[in-house]
């Protein structure tokens, strides 16, 4: 008999979460740098372009969610195609990490970087209304599909409490762990010294993400009861 979603799979998912959320941010701020040949400041979840950027930087904005668009399709892809049980859930559990669902959230409240791609590129011309709607419709386009796909991939028995699991689960820790404790600790000046325009605190705390979801991973799978 198989199990899934063991508290160790939590314990990988969740460091695999932090992982593709700094990524997702690399995106940012590498696309930045490369536009602007500088960094702006950032933290765990904020970031700027630095003071000297030109107007251009608004395609900093549009690199992480291209960035975390194409996870989710790659995962598609796998999960569809993938010829073994673990293949399917790997990709299942990256597409996940990278918080589909946290962008549907982010957008239907009025925020997140498509809303203000959008609002950048149109320059003021369209109603605020009319660029939040817009901005929900290309976020729920990109990512609805690939929740539903990865969702038919879930036991049945209590596939819609995983659902919310896997969904609203990574958005809490982050907010907690990342958002309160860690920027309150990068703030305090903690390893705050930046390589890459990124503070060493920020690296450290990847770097014990990846030995975390490298010890972890083969949890992320079915396991035998």
């Amino acid at each position: 008999m198989k199990t899934y979603f063991k508290p160790a799979y939590w314990i990988a998912f969740l460091a695999l979460c932090m992982v593709m959320g700094e990524l997702h941010e690399q995106a940012h701020i590498q696309t930045g740098f490369g536009l602007c040949g500088c960094y702006g400041e950032r933290n765990f979840n904020v970031w700027t372009t630095c003071s000297a950027c030109s107007g251009n930087s608004y395609f900093a904005t549009l690199a992480g969610p291209l960035f975390s668009y194409l996870v989710y399709w790659i995962c598609v892809y796998c999960i569809r195609n993938a010829s073994t049980v673990t293949g399917k859930w790997y990709a299942l559990a990256v597409l996940f990490a990278t918080l589909p669902f946290a962008r549907i959230f982010t957008a239907v409240m009025g925020g997140g970087d498509e809303k203000v791609f959008i609002a950048a590129v149109t320059g003021g011309s369209l109603p605020v209304i009319a660029v939040r709607i817009l901005a929900i419709l290309v976020v729920l386009l990109f990512c609805l599909p690939p929740i539903l796909i990865a969702a038919k991939q879930l036991p049945a028995k209590r596939k819609w409490l995983y659902l919310v699991g896997l969904n609203i689960g990574p958005l809490l820790f982050a907010m907690l762990w990342q958002w309160k404790v860690m920027n309150k600790v990068l703030a305090a000046g903690v390893l705050a010294q930046p390589y890459a325009g990124t503070a060493l605190l920020i690296w450290i705390h990847l770097a014990v993400m990846l030995v975390l979801f490298y010890c972890f991973r083969r949890k992320l799978l079915p396991q035998q009861a």
